[in-house]
């Protein structure tokens, strides 16, 4: 415990009552924590087996950025703490990588020890002690910059749902796969009403459940499809909207329908595969209406976030090593100037922006595991 002294970690989470004689730290039970704690993953890319391909042939990402934004919707305000397997006895972790997917969507991670960075440390290994002190160094540029961390996720699309029973796998794993195709979503979680600020700025609301909304929920969709925006919803929903007309457009799963100034996307076979789903909401909403894309982005994720007066664009390699180089952002958002921070180089250094042919780009400083760029 006396690692922990003059370090930004005020807070052990124990099983019992915990040492005592703790000073300036917090002693929390996990039954007690004062935040929602998550199950999460270690986040990284899967091993691909041999022979393995398929429509998600390419890396497959495991980030825990889905389960933190649903925890924070489904009871916002409250902090999120993630929770992750002890590592076993010679696995391979990256811890570093581990708090930054906690950190990117204003979450914490409980950072475990493990027994072999435990035995490490206590034996006073140098390996050790320099995987200790680069996550100290994490953990306090993380600190730093947690009002970035903190704003409001940007999106155009919206993720409804109960995310419960029958209906719990398929919108879960729609917003897992959304985050991989680097399609932003609001999480909005299914109640007894929605109201209309949930679905501002909104251009399309992804409804996966398969019974059609109570009543004050079908009446904000009808007023939103009916303001011009789109909706994908099942069949229960769809015949539950009177006066929804079929327009004759065809997608090769959905039949469209319109409703006041806006449209429909029903399904033409019941939905089972949350991959196309996340698919065909990306290409019914468009390409136009990405916040920003990323050009060579090999394992990079981003997440943008706003308060109206700046955007911030985080980026993840979840590669968890080597440098992310020659990465162009992309972005439709008006600023001033853009500052570039990262994980290595934690002073903000001004881009460069091109415009040019009505785009505006960004050329991102080489970085590992985890940049920023602030938008003002």
């Amino acid at each position: 415990m006396a690692l922990l002294s003059g370090t930004p970690f005020n807070c052990a989470v124990v099983d019992g009552d915990g040492p005592p004689g703790l000073t300036g730290i917090t002693v929390v039970t996990r039954a007690k924590a004062p935040a929602v704690v998550v199950e999460g993953e270690w986040p990284g890319v899967a091993p691909v087996k041999a022979g393995s391909a398929g429509p998600t042939g390419s890396p497959w990402v495991d980030s825990n950025g889905w389960k933190i934004r649903l925890a924070q919707a489904r009871e916002p305000g409250r902090a999120v703490w993630v929770q992750l397997k002890t590592p076993e006895a010679g696995q391979e972790v990256n811890r570093l990588l581990a708090m930054a997917d906690a950190a990117w969507c204003g979450a914490r991670w409980v950072v475990d020890f493990g027994d072999d960075l435990a035995r490490g440390l206590a034996a006073g290994n140098d390996r050790a002690k320099g995987q200790w002190e680069r996550l100290v160094r994490a953990a306090a540029f993380f600190e730093q910059h947690c009002g970035r961390q903190a704003l409001a996720p940007a999106a155009r699309l919206g993720v409804l749902s109960s995310y419960a029973g029958e209906d719990e796998f398929l919108a879960e794993e729609v917003l897992n796969l959304a985050a991989r195709r680097h399609l932003a979503y609001r999480v909005l979680v299914k109640g007894e009403a929605l109201a209309a600020e949930s679905l501002a700025g909104l251009q399309a609301v992804l409804y996966c459940d398969t019974a059609a909304p109570a009543k004050g929920v079908l009446a904000a969709l009808e007023a939103f499809v009916r303001g011009g925006g789109l909706l994908l919803a099942r069949r229960a929903t769809v015949a539950a909207l009177r006066g929804a007309t079929p327009t004759g457009e065809s997608y090769p799963r959905a039949v469209m329908y319109k409703l006041g100034r806006g449209r429909i996307a029903g399904p033409k076979h019941e939905w089972d595969d949350p991959y196309l789903l996340a698919l065909d909401a990306h290409l019914m909403l468009s390409k136009r209406n990405d916040l920003v894309r990323l050009y060579n982005p090999g394992l990079l994720l981003p997440q943008v976030t706003s308060d109206g007066k700046r955007t911030v664009v985080q980026v993840v390699n979840f590669a968890g090593r080597g440098s992310a180089n020659d990465v162009v952002l992309l972005v439709q958002t008006k600023f001033g100037e853009a500052v570039f921070v990262s994980l290595e180089h934690p002073e903000p250094r001004r881009l460069t922006v091109q415009r040019e042919a009505g785009r505006t780009e960004l050329y991102l400083p080489a970085f590992g595991i985890y940049g920023v760029v602030e938008l003002r």
